[in-house]
């Protein structure tokens, strides 16, 4: 499996969508995938046409971008600045990684299609991923997952793929402020978990 080159920090999307007539709202709720619901009743009923990421100015933060249109047909956007970007490292080379001066190892559930298990490696902001996975390979540490986009994972760490449910209040912002058009739906989304992939697959290589 090839992988892909870590994401820029989104500023050609951002412009993309922007032409696209996009503005924002907040809310401090979650989406959630809309599958086998049968009306929007309790929230915005919304489909994704792109996502990606946006590094704060200030902080360097990302923060996940979720363009799509409302069933009603206004666009909107999701903003979420509170996920991680993240990916595995096998358990027993641990050491191998601290030595190297990463501390935010968490231990998980998940295994190897090898059946070993997994440490969870949190990252401090997507562009990182490249770099620090090829220091543990050097290290003779096998890494997962480490060619899975920051923003796509967002989508499949929540189940969400291309419908989902927006919750809470949208609020219009000032279309010359977003370079936008119309009323959309800007929200940060509330982190869920989601069961994802019974094992994490190798970076690099084919599962």
């Amino acid at each position: 499996m090839k992988e892909a080159r870590p994401p820029r920090d989104g500023e050609d999307d951002e412009k993309q969508n922007r032409k696209r007539g996009t503005a924002a709202c907040t809310s401090d709720q979650a989406p959630e995938t809309a599958r086998g619901r049968d009306s929007d009743s309790d929230g915005h009923l919304g489909f994704i046409l792109n996502v990606t990421y946006v590094a704060e100015p200030d902080s360097g933060r990302a923060v996940v971008h979720l363009y799509g249109r409302l069933a009603d047909g206004r666009p909107f956007l999701v903003r979420d600045r509170r996920p991680e970007p993240y990916f595995y490292v096998e358990s027993n080379a641990v050491e191998q990684a601290q030595a190297l001066g990463l501390c935010n190892l968490d231990p998980t559930d998940r295994r190897t299609l090898h059946g070993a298990p997994v440490h969870r490696v949190r990252l401090r902001h997507p562009r990182d991923a490249a770099e620090i996975r090829a220091r543990l390979h050097r290290a003779g540490a096998p890494t997962y997952e480490a060619d899975v986009r920051f923003a796509y994972r967002y989508l499949i760490d929540r189940g969400i793929k291309s419908a989902l449910l927006i919750h809470g209040a949208a609020r219009s912002l000032d279309p010359a402020a977003t370079g936008a058009k119309s009323e959309s739906a800007d929200r940060r989304a509330a982190p869920e978990r989601h069961p994802g992939p019974e094992s994490p697959a190798p970076a690099g290589r084919a599962a």
